[in-house]
Formats: structure tokens, sequence, C-alpha cells
């Protein structure tokens, strides 16, 4: 019996699936592109083939109900992918829904602040994954179910283009030659389908079944032609190879420095030919700090608010509360290139300033803004207290228990533990809490540990901070002042992070002359001491505060002209005890013949190894062996809470039938009948009535009873509760006749309207 020529359905299907698995697989290596470290690609191609294989298999189904199944599949899947330690055997945890929650709410901050290509950071891993999901679901359906094959190009696209973008360097041949052939292919199984109407195409002589021998033919060649021109077409265009003509980066950008808190210290100290900013007269050499950044919300450090604070002039005084006394010193400013930054660098604490612009001062973290920017030429000079306290005056202060809601100690709920335990381990036998902040200093300071590098990505959020810890121990001023303000956070030490320059170098022939430079940009930390205010430590190898060098390292050697403020000379090098020459082991050492009696053991101790990976392969295991199972569990669960919401009623009569009220509308609202927030018993039966869907009066009936029991002076009876539960279940039964299938099965997973 001779086969039907022409291709059958099932033939189609499987088509579009093979076309729209390689259009996931294109897409998941290009867009995996933006990812550094190994294994981020095959998550997104996971993800990309799960839904070309979830959209093939429903796309004879509902688009709806594809759609939320692949949305819940899509959960799981980026459940076992980003957050497998929060799952419980494979399924998505309250923990879970609440990582992810908060991880949606910083993608936003990630991809501003983070470069490509960037660290699988939860909150971008969970986007990419999300993205490459959606755009692979949705070319299916724009493909084959709406038979426009150009449009299903457009999501995957969209991807590639953006790794494109974000990425710098020559774009590798090799993606846009697979993603095109993964194109043709879509655009092959729909004309295929189209085709097919105007006579065979899928011949059926001999065993193989293939194409007929001119149809083929013809194919094949077209194919092979369209993909040697898209391949090497762009070489013979003019102009291949240089400058792009147009560069959206360069837009709204001029001759000045740029400098934004922490994301641009990577970019100012990579310069091949860094820029003069500007040149201080000064009496002593200081830090010139611009901004604190308090919040820390596990990607980045910001401000406390968005406000420039408070207008201030010239003659008022900026001085913070908790500072009463240091040392003065008073520094002219020049600037040598124009500036695009709003801050003013000044030495902490400023007492008064006197520029040509109108200010604002923001008193919770002292920084002082302008309304305009400055400009090559223009010069302020200000007015300053260092604070340089001994020692032996820190170890003595007493921190009061700091309340865990303050900004200075806030840390993101989701932080690694292991942080707060390497905290725990470097500051363990510390004494005071002085001493902690030192030994974690020190410990960042140890470059038998630590090494500085400039050649690391601009990053410093919480996945980073551990990665550093445990891992790379290599990075600039942005990971060593991160990783120590929220290490002393974990101990309950108000910290923050500083940015600014450091003071320079010396210019030859000018005396108490300093240039500062884009080299120079750098960013520290800042710790509150009752008694004193905000005072710097500096936990970055190689680099020392020359106003802080006194009481953070005072067994150092003196640099430069401007030694350590402070009557006492540092500390010679002999009075170090600790015999396992640890990190502040001199230091620790002079504190120890003052107060014999009060020193700790602040030994190193080595950070642990990186926590344990769950293997892709389990991931795939479980995420298919809990497919099945959580159609049946979502249901199951909203049932469990219905009857736990009766129990909690309680037993009395009016309890009882207001309870039931409520489960009813929510079971109505399944069905598409639900009762809105601001409806009241007697308007949602009208608007239920209005349907024609009741055969009788159970719903008039129902909301008597819930009107008597929620409004009435006597208490309803027993046989009220059950005739009201008899009403509900009659009316609920009358509309679900009413309802399509399917519109009841989309029910028991949505939420009622």
């Amino acid at each position: 019996m001779a086969h039907t020529s022409g291709s059958s359905a099932r033939v189609q299907r499987l088509i579009g699936l093979g076309a729209t698995a390689l259009l996931a697989v294109a897409t998941a290596a290009a867009f995996g592109r933006v990812f550094s470290g190994p294994g981020v690609t095959m998550k997104l191609l996971l993800a990309g083939l799960l839904s070309a294989g979830i959209a093939a298999s429903l796309e004879r189904r509902s688009l709806v109900l594809a759609t939320a199944i692949s949305a819940v599949l899509m959960v799981m899947v980026a459940s076992l992918v980003v957050f497998p330690d929060s799952t419980w055997f494979g399924m998505p945890t309250l923990d879970t829904l609440d990582r992810i929650a908060s991880s949606v709410g910083q993608v936003g901050e990630q991809a501003r602040v983070q470069v490509a290509p960037t660290a699988p950071l939860q909150p971008l891993l969970l986007a990419a994954v999300t993205a490459v999901w959606a755009s692979v679901f949705s070319a299916h359906a724009l493909g084959f179910r709406a038979g426009s094959p150009l449009l299903a190009l457009l999501p995957p696209v969209a991807l590639v283009a953006f790794a494109d973008t974000v990425l710098e360097g020559v774009v590798k041949p090799i993606y846009g030659v697979f993603f095109l052939i993964a194109g043709l292919l879509v655009a092959f199984a729909d004309g295929l389908r189209r085709i097919q109407g105007w006579g065979p195409v899928w011949g059926t002589q001999g065993s193989d079944g293939r194409l007929y021998r001119d149809a083929g033919r013809s194919a094949r060649r077209l194919t092979a032609t369209a993909v040697v021109l898209a391949a090497f077409s762009p070489i013979l265009v003019p102009g291949f190879g240089s400058s792009r003509l147009f560069d959206l980066s360069a837009l709204n950008e001029d001759d000045r420095i740029a400098l934004s808190p922490l994301v641009s210290i990577a970019a100012e100290l990579k310069r091949s030919e860094p820029f003069e900013v500007f040149r201080v007269q000064s009496q002593r050499p200081a830090y010139h700090r611009m901004i604190g950044l308090t919040i820390f919300n596990g990607s980045t450090w910001t401000p406390p608010s968005d406000q420039a604070g408070s207008p201030v002039g010239s003659d008022s005084s900026l001085l913070p509360a908790d500072v009463i006394d240091g040392v003065s010193v008073e520094q002219t400013y020049r600037i040598s290139h124009g500036t695009r930054y709003p801050w003013l660098p000044v030495a902490y604490a400023p007492a008064s300033v006197a520029v040509e612009r109108d200010m604002s001062l923001d008193r919770t973290t002292t920084t002082i803004w302008l309304d305009r920017y400055l400009d090559e030429g223009d010069s302020y000079s200000t007015s300053s207290l260092l604070v340089t306290p001994t020692p032996e005056q820190l170890d003595l202060v007493e921190f009061p228990a700091t309340a865990r809601t303050e900004a200075s100690v806030q840390l993101p709920t989701d932080l690694s533990p292991e942080i707060t335990d390497i905290a725990d381990r470097w500051t363990e036998g510390a004494t005071s809490t002085y001493r902690q902040i030192l030994a974690i200093q020190d410990h960042l300071r140890d470059q038998t540990r630590f090494t500085y590098s400039k050649d690391v990505p601009a990053r410093g959020d919480s996945y980073t901070i551990l990665d550093f810890l445990t891992n790379t121990r290599t990075g600039f001023c942005q990971q060593f002042a991160t990783t120590m303000a929220v290490m002393l956070r974990t101990q309950g030490i108000p910290a923050r992070v500083a940015v600014g320059f450091t003071q320079g170098t010396p210019v030859q022939g000018q005396e108490d002359t300093y240039r500062v430079t884009t080299d120079n940009y750098h960013s520290w930390v800042e710790v509150r001491f009752p008694f004193y205010g905000w005072l710097a430590f500096e936990p970055t190898p190689t680099i020392q505060n020359p106003v802080a060098l006194p009481y953070s390292d005072p067994a150092a050697p003196c640099i430069g002209a401007g030694c350590p403020i402070g009557t006492a000379e540092p500390g010679p090098r002999e009075v170090a005890i600790p015999t396992d020459g640890g990190p502040g082991a001199g230091l620790l050492g002079r504190l120890t013949r003052a107060d014999e009696g009060r020193r700790g053991s602040v030994a190193a101790v080595p950070p642990p190894l990186p926590p344990a990976r769950v293997a892709p392969l389990s991931w795939l295991v479980a995420g298919l062996g809990l497919t099945a199972s959580v159609l049946v569990a979502v249901p199951a669960l909203r049932g469990w809470r219905r009857r736990r919401r009766l129990r909690r009623a309680g037993p009395e009569p009016r309890g009882l039938i207001l309870a039931n009220y409520d489960l009813f509308t929510e079971l109505a609202g399944d069905l598409g009948w639900g009762r809105a927030a601001a409806e009241t018993p007697e308007e949602y039966r009208r608007k239920v009535r209005a349907s024609g869907l009741l055969s009788d009066g159970d719903l008039d009936r129902l909301t008597a009873l819930t009107v008597a029991a929620a409004y009435g002076r006597s208490e309803p009876k027993d046989e009220d509760v059950e005739g009201m539960r008899e009403a509900a279940a009659a009316t609920l039964h009358d509309l679900r006749k009413a309802t399509r299938p399917m519109k009841r099965i989309t029910g028991l997973y949505r939420r009622a309207d």
C-alpha cells in the first residue's frame, strides 16, 4: 500500500523541533560569550534545548497552556541552574523563590556596573537563562504557530546582537555562520509546510524518503550559496575591519575625565596614558576623598540616597559632628584636566571649602556635591581636620552594640555564610574591636596570600568576594576595600567604602605640591569609632595612607616627605613579637608591650576551599524527574492551604460561613469569575448572575447567608453553615459546567483574578 505523498504532520513537527533546537544551540553559544568561566554556555544550552523541547511537545495545545507550563518549567530549570543549593531535591523552595525575587531586583544594577565578559553572578545568570528560554520558546511560537519565520528570528537575534555589542574585539565569524544556518533551517521548515500545498515535496520512492530530486538539489544549492555569501560578503564591503561608524558609547561624552564610584576604577587604572587630574599644595600628604558609599546590596556600593544633600556656602562649617579634634591642614587644588564627576575631592574631614561653584553637603557621608563640573584651570582651597588617634587609644575604645538595621552594618540576606566564617577565623582571639579591624586589614595586606593586580574585572559583588577569598586572591583596590568592609560588617562593625584619590606624587622643584593622576583613583575602607568618627583603613597591599599610617600600621616605613602625623615615630620592626610572623605582627606586638594581659591570638588561617558545585547532569536528571510531579504538587499545595484556612476559622458558625465564602470566591476565580477586592457580596452576586450560567437560586441563598453572618446581630446556626456549603457547591458545579475543560485545568495553576 503506497504512502501518501507530501510531508506528514509528524515529520513537520520533527523538522520544526530540529530547527528550533539548532537555533537554541546557536543562540546559547553566541550569548554565552557574555560570561566568563567554565560551564556557563552549557547551562544556557541546557535551558535553550529544554525550552525547544517543551515548545515542540506542546505545539498542538493551547498557547496559554503551553506558555504556563513553559513558565513553570523555566522557573524550575533556573532554580537548578542558578540556585541549586536552595532547592529540595531539585524542587524550588520558598528560599529559592525569595532568592529569585532578590536577584530580579538586582539585575538592572548588575547589568549597569558589570563589564563583559563577566562572572556568572546569580542575578545576571538568572536573567540569561530566562532570556534564552523565552527567546527560544518565542521563536518556536512565532515560526511554527504564527507562521512568521522572520519574526521568529528577532528574539534570538536580539540576544546575539547584545553579546556582540557588549563584547570588545572582533566577533568570531563562526557564531554568525552557525546562527545563519539555524535561521535558514527555521525558514526552510516553514517554507516546507507552505509549499506542500502546491504538490508533494517529500518523496517516498525508495527507502530513504528524501526530498524529491529536483526540489532537493535546488534547495541545497540555494542554501549553500546564501551561507557562503553571508559569511564572506562583509569582507568585500569598504571599511571592513576599521573602527565602527557609529559608536553608541561615545554619545554625550567629551574630552573630560569621567569617574563614577567603583564602576570606573578599573578603566581609569588601565589607561595606557593616564591623565593628570589636579595638583594640590598641602602641608601634609593625604588621601583626597570624594564620596562615601554606605549601602551594599550584594552587587555594588551606593550612597545612602540619591539626594545631593543640603546647600552650603563657603563660610559654612562642613565638619562632621563626631570630629572634635585633629591636625588642621590647609590645601589648595588646581584642576589640570576637565572633570565629569559631581563630587569635590578633599582631605577628610573637611572643615571649610572655598570654591566658585554652588555646593551641597550630604552630612551622612560628608560628601560635597557641586552644581556643575570643574574645568581646566579652576582652583579651590580647603581646610581639613585630620584625626589620628594612637593605637593605644583605639585599642581601649568599646563599640556599642550596633543594630543590624543600621545602614553602616547592613548586609544582603543572601550573603554567603562562608564569608562570615572566614572573618570569624581571622578575628579569633582578638581582644578588642580595634584588633579585629587590624586582623582583617592585615590578612588582606599579606602579600604572601593576596596579590594586587589591575588585570581583573571591575567587580565587587558577593559572589566575587567569596571567589576572591577562596580562589583567585587577586584584585585591585575595589576587591580589597569591598571585601574588608563586608567582613567587618559580618562582625557588627560599622564600615563603608570611600572613593577618591591617593595622595599623588611630589612635584620636583615645587615644595609641598603633589601631582594626582587617574592612576591615583582609589577606594579604601572607613570604620566608625566612637569619639573619633570615621577613620580610614587601607586593605590594599603595596599602598599606604599617610594619614592612617600611625594607627593602622606604625611599623611600616615612613613614605615620602609627609611622614605620619603625630609626635611619635613609627615603632621599629623589632617590637613585633608573634612567632608565626603573621599579618599585623608589628602593631600587635607594640600593643602587647602596652597591655600584655589583653592580647589574644590572631593567627592567620588559610581560607577554606571553594564550595562544591553540583554537577550539571544532576540538574538535568532532577529537572526531568520533577516535570510531571510539579503539575500535581501545585494543585495539592493550594488545596492544603485552603483546608488550613478553614481549620483556622474555628468552630463558630459565623467564622466558618465567612471562611467558606472566601474559599468559594477563590475557587470561582479559578474558573474566571473572581471577586474584586472592593466588590461587596451583593455586587459580586449580580455580576455572576448576569452571566446566565446559573440554573437556580443557590448563589442568592449563598449571598444572603454570608451577608447575615457578616453584618447580622444574631449568631448563625450550624445548619446555616451546612446550607451555605451546599449552595456554594451547587453554584461551583454550574460554573464548572459552563467553563471549557482547558480553562478549568489552567485555573489550577494561576492566581484568581
